[in-house]
């Protein structure tokens, strides 16, 4: 192998390196690559560029690498170095409960007990910086020596529009405990990021205040980006995810970890494999391979985003109906809505709620009415619209306690009554479906529009919002609302949205990404509102964010999987074993099980889970026609399309397999069904309204806005 100073004794003299940003010198190159212009003098074999249909790689003297893309937008700078964190002593998977936000974060108990959630803490830190280079036709060669190891990583760029690539392999010298990552990525002070993005919650400027390693099992995309903030360039490190196996992600079977925040504090995109801990133990001699892409984009965060999900993870619609047609399913749903399986208890006019014995739940009335309106459907509005309606104007809270020990439960339910326990957007759609018939909607609406409230948990919905005057003029038709709710949303888009954040203000003690991200699905109310394009800009972007967290890891290959080996479902957070439900051994496309489009509840209780409530999907559809935006609307499909034939329950499972797709899944008894997935018997009209939305959003946006109907919203 050659020695670096023999090649750059070759290359002394043939081409100066261009400086850190100096776009005009890559340029001319890139316009000689192009053929607009010859360049001056002849390039030393060893410095021309690596060239696709998407991609210039200028190999500079030192090893680093000049990334352009052939669009034009100038070239981002990749370093030739790597970072290895060692330890002799066991590093044990924990977790750290994190306050701002609320997160529940990957970390490790050290030998001395204590527990540790910054990677660069958890052992010695080996930094990899001058490598031996060597150059083929086909890639470059960096290979790094140290005491405790060697690594040599090849760099390539494969033909057509793919990404540049690492392979990398690390020979370990001394026993311990490792974890890697390429570390040459831009790496940028917060002075200068325009906006990041590490999985799930740090978006904007929000940079983690700890070098947080997030686990695959919570990646949506398999890496990090970080977008400058003094040109237009969006960069970022992502594990290869087609080297990796199909299966999904869960704490059990991490294969890597991601962080946007590097030892010096600095924006920069690595990404450490293996993950640190048991799995990561190496004795002398032991190899490990790893390979990632590296992504550089001349578009904002949100774009480079979508490119990743698109071009490194292979996102796509490709979801069919292959189970039965959704009006079917819709049918299949109503049905069981109004079963015994479906453990609505007509005393207590609520759903049975397993999550807290003791109890009773209910979070809107405006389900089964929906429901039951277009379904026609006279039985489900006696027996469970109006009874649900009577249940919310007269308690508290959501979560209403029935004896002592359902008061005690950490959910906080409330036994007073003293309601109405709905969102004044609620009241206000109440009023307008019955037309005004009973004056008590629009009067409670008035009365509490000013009002914080607690209606889920101690979760405090501020009073006197844009949202709730937004509802106010829609209840009333009267101008003074909706002005107030322009001034306020105008004031809360300049402030949240135009303006990246750098903290979690709105989060405050909320568990659910909504709080994470703006307030888009009520801007697009808002829009329908004023049709004013700053309203539905300011929505689509909020959309987009939310996008963010949906699900595009892992890649989905080409051909089948088997699945249910063993004739029964998988059980919830334990892979390996089985749950109780019976469903047969089959072979299927790949893309049935998938999880790609979906996304997990939120950041207090953010684990792998595919949520197949899927209520972004509809909205999506929407924004997607009025903005052309294919992302949202493949995104929605893939939520909604050949997921299920019934009420499937609140989740997919740790293990990949086809038993909620069936039209017998829900009707069994709740131990059944409980190993599999959650199962939220509040939650089977909402599921059944989103079928409904969903299908008249598809209307919507394959007409292009010509049939529509009349929707009211539902927080």
């Amino acid at each position: 192998m050659e020695k670096l100073v023999s090649i750059a004794a070759i290359l002394a003299g043939a081409i100066s390196a261009p400086a850190a940003g100096d776009c005009g010198c890559l340029e001319d190159r890139t316009q000689a690559v192009a053929g607009h212009k010859r360049p001056k003098a002849a390039l030393s074999e060893e410095l021309r560029p690596l060239r696709n249909d998407a991609y210039n790689i200028w190999p500079q003297p030192d090893g680093s690498l000049h990334i352009a893309n052939v669009e034009g937008g100038g070239f981002e700078v990749f370093r030739p170095e790597f970072t290895a964190i060692h330890s002799t002593d066991k590093p044990t998977t924990s977790r750290l409960k994190w306050a701002r936000p609320i997160y529940n974060l990957p970390a490790w108990k050290l030998t001395n007990g204590k527990i540790e959630a910054d990677v660069f803490k958890i052992g010695d830190v080996i930094a990899l910086s001058e490598p031996h280079i060597t150059r083929s036709k086909t890639g470059i060669t960096w290979t790094f020596t140290h005491d405790k190891l060697d690594l040599v990583a090849i760099v390539s760029l494969p033909g057509g529009k793919a990404e540049p690539r690492i392979d990398y392999q690390v020979e370990l010298k001394a026993a311990g405990y490792g974890t890697f990552a390429y570390a040459g990525a831009p790496a940028l002070k917060l002075a200068d990021v325009a906006r990041l993005w590490q999985p799930q919650v740090w978006d904007g400027r929000r940079l983690p205040e700890q070098s947080f390693l997030i686990g695959d099992d919570h990646c949506s995309i398999p890496g990090c980006l970080v977008q400058r903030a003094d040109k237009l360039r969006t960069s970022g490190v992502m594990a290869d995810p087609w080297k990796l196996p199909y299966e999904m992600p869960h704490g059990r079977n991490r294969h890597f970890g991601v962080t946007v925040r590097n030892q010096n504090g600095e924006a920069q995109p690595l990404v450490f494999s293996p993950f640190p801990g048991s799995n990561a133990r190496f004795k002398a001699g032991d190899e490990h391979k790893f390979s990632i892409q590296l992504v550089t984009q001349p578009t904002r965060l949100s774009q480079t985003f979508e490119h990743t999900a698109r071009n490194v993870s292979g996102f796509k619609d490709q979801r069919e109906n292959t189970l039965t047609t959704l009006n079917e399913t819709l049918d299949n749903m109503v049905d069981f809505a109004m079963s015994k399986w479906a453990a609505f208890d007509a005393e207590n006019k609520s759903s049975y709620y397993p999550d807290a014995k003791g109890t009773v739940k209910n979070v809107s009335c405006l389900h089964p009415f929906s429901v039951a309106l277009v379904t026609d459907n006279a039985r489900l509005f006696h027996e469970q619209t109006v009874p649900i309606m009577e249940y919310l104007m007269s308690r508290e809270k959501f979560l209403f306690a029935i004896d002592e020990q359902g008061l005690s439960h950490s959910q906080k339910p409330s036994m007073n009554m003293n309601g109405p326990a709905m969102p004044v957007s609620e009241l206000a759609a109440l009023h307008r479906i019955s037309q005004g018939g009973s004056p008590v909607f629009l009067e409670q609406a008035r009365r509490l529009y000013a009002e914080d409230r607690k209606l889920n948990m101690n979760w405090v919905t501020r009073g006197a919002t844009w949202q709730r005057s937004l509802s106010l003029y829609r209840a009333t038709g009267e101008a003074m609302w909706l002005k107030d709710a322009i001034a306020k949303a105008d004031e809360y888009i300049a402030a949240r949205i135009e303006t990246a954040p750098t903290d979690f203000s709105e989060a405050r003690d909320g568990t659910f990404f909504e709080y994470m991200i703006p307030w888009w699905k009520e801007l697009y109310e808002l829009y329908l509102e004023t049709k004013d394009p700053k309203h539905l800009a300011a929505a689509h972007q909020g959309a987009r964010r939310h996008a963010q967290f949906v699900w595009f890891y892992p890649s989905v290959p080409d051909g089948n999987i088997t699945v249910n080996p063993r004739g029964l479902a998988s059980r919830r957070a334990r892979p390996d074993d089985d749950g109780l439900l019976p469903v047969p051994k089959e072979t299927i496309p790949n893309w049935r099980v998938s999880d790609q489009g979906l996304l997990c509840e939120g950041n207090g209780t953010v684990q792998r889970l595919g949520i197949l409530i899927a209520t972004h999907a509809p909205l999506f559809l929407r924004i997607a026609n009025d903005t052309n935006d294919d992302f949202l609307r493949d995104i929605a499909r893939s939520a909604v399309v050949g997921r299920y034939a019934n009420f499937p329950g609140y989740h997919l499972n740790t293990r990949f397999g086809t038993a909620q797709e069936k039209p017998n899944f829900p009707l069994h008894e709740y131990r059944v069904l409980k190993p599999t997935t959650s199962i939220h018997y509040n939650h089977i009209l909402p599921q059944v309204n989103l079928v409904i939305d969903y299908l008249y959003s598809r209307a919507y946006d394959l007409s292009d806005g010509a049939i529509d109907f009349p929707t009211e919203f539902i927080e």
